[in-house]
Formats: C-alpha cells, structure tokens, sequence
C-alpha cells in the first residue's frame, strides 16, 4: 500500500468536513432542504469511516469543537428532513388517491415550522468563523510508510458487516430488525464507496456498487414509509374516536402506504443474499504473504 493510498482516509474524511461546512453555510443562510440532507448525509459518512477506524490502525480524529458542532445540527436537522420527506410523500399520495389530507398537511405544515424554527436557533449559535477554523486535530501522520494499508484492515470489518446483515436477513419479517437491518446495509454501503473510489486497483476497484445501493435505497424508501405511517397514525390519535369511520380517506392513505412499505421488501433479502455471496467471492480464504485471514467465529 502507497503512502499515496494511505492518505486517501484522510482525504475523504477532509471532503466530508468540507461537504458539512459549505452545506451548513446554506443552511444557515435559506434552509435549503437539500442542503440540509447533504450536510447530514456527509456526517453519516463521517460515522461510517470512524466505525471503520475502530478496526484498523490509522490515527484519524475530528477536532472536538467541529465534532461538538456536527452533533448539535445533526439531531434537530433530523427531525426536520423527516418531516420534509414526508411532505413529499403527502404529496405523492394526494395524487395517487385524489384526496386533499386537508388537516394532515395542516399538522405538517406547522411542525416543519416548529422544527425549522429550532434548527435555525442551533444554526444561529455557531459562529460560522468558528466552524470555518475547525479541522482534524491529528493532522497527517509523519511516517505514513508504517501505517497499515487501509484496503488490507478494512476486510475483516467489511466481513463482520456481511455476518451482521446475513443474521438480520433472516428477521426480515421482524420490523426492528428491519430498521437495523438498513443501518447495517448503509454503513456497508459507504465504506465499500470508499474503497473502491480511492483503491480502484485494489480486491473492491470492480465491485459493482449499483446492485448493493438498489437494495439500500429501496430500505430507506421502506423507512421513510415507515415514520410516514407513525406520523399518520400519531395524526389520527389526536382526532374524535369515530374520525377514520367519518374520513375514510385516511384508512385508503395507511393502506396504500402499508402496502407500498410491503412491496418495497419484496425479494430484498434476496438481492442482499445475492451481493453477499459476491462480496464474499472478494475475500481470501487462507493467510499468507498478500492474504489477510478471516475470521472464523
């Protein structure tokens, strides 16, 4: 492993830092929905590659101020892009059923508001200076020669993933696991990105990402139903106790959404199944010189 591809961690890590502070500087100025999924999309890259760091020998650490500050926007940015996505999904369903959902975009309307005013109170704290100034607080190793090669360590990380996933491929019928179930999947997901963008000679350079990021966003649109049909539900139990009888509109909404959320998991574990076998063919079966031995237990 070059000291070129030692420093492609750090490197995608100064991309992902870069990523959060420009979009967090749109946020901060007009609350972009897109900005706001992107920022938090760079501090889940951010979690991947540290999860990865807690197997292989490389000294990779966020400054604790910019961590401090990645942690305070990410929860309340979350709340507010759920409940974006599921004016979106609101949206889509009005269509579909040809119903207005009057009152429930009105619930909508007014906790994206509430929300919106939260993070924007967060937003306002941070000196934009300060975030500016924040970077990784290790700093290129001195000796990168001695550093172990990242694609080399990753491989039984990757490998214990692939048992995790295969374990809760078989409580997919399980709604909790399922919920985990896509954690682990888009974990996987961003560290193989990683690898085969910066190591694109190496065992994962050829490895079709496509058919593995099918899986995983046919998981997210499954989440985002999911929390779609708890805010519904949540809806409806602030209403009379004969509401549903009365507006029968909302019963079609859960049933759609419900048997979307069905059809969306639909030979998933299949698929999954199937690109576990092919991440697996990648992995060498024995130690030696240019191996790296996996795991048994």
């Amino acid at each position: 492993m070059s000291a070129q591809n030692n420093i492609s961690l750090y490197n995608f890590l100064d991309r992902q830092i870069e990523l959060f502070k420009g979009n967090f500087l749109t946020t901060r100025a007009s609350m972009d929905q897109e900005a706001i999924h992107q920022m938090r999309v760079a501090v889940k890259k951010i979690n991947a590659i540290y999860k990865l760091k807690k197997h292989i020998d490389f000294p990779v650490t966020i400054d604790k101020k910019l961590f401090d500050i990645i942690s305070a926007i990410y929860g309340s940015s979350g709340k507010l892009r759920d409940v974006q996505l599921q004016h979106n999904l609101l949206y889509h369903y009005r269509k579909e059923l040809k119903f207005g959902f009057t009152a429930l975009q009105v619930l909508l309307n007014e906790s994206e508001t509430e929300l919106e005013e939260q993070l924007m109170s967060v937003v306002a704290e941070i000196d934009p200076a300060s975030l500016e100034a924040a970077s990784q607080s290790s700093g290129l190793p001195e000796n990168l020669q001695n550093l172990a090669g990242i694609e080399r360590e990753s491989i039984i990380f990757i490998y214990r993933k692939i048992e995790k996933i295969e374990k809760l491929m078989l409580l997919i019928q399980n709604e909790k696991f399922v919920h985990e179930l896509r954690k682990q999947v888009k974990q996987l997901f961003f560290v193989l990105q990683f690898l085969h963008s910066h190591f694109p000679e190496s065992t994962f350079g050829n490895y079709d990402l496509k058919p593995f990021q099918l899986v995983g966003d046919r998981l997210g649109q499954w989440n985002d139903r999911s929390m779609f049909i708890q805010r519904i539900n949540a809806f409806v139990a602030l209403q009379e106790p004969n509401f549903i009888s009365e507006n029968a509109e909302y019963y079609l909404l859960l049933k759609s959404v419900e048997d979307d959320k069905r059809s969306l998991l639909k030979n998933v574990d299949l698929m999954l199944y199937m690109e576990m076998i092919n991440l697996k063919a990648l992995f060498p079966e024995t130690d030696g010189s240019n191996q790296v031995e996996i795991p048994k237990n």
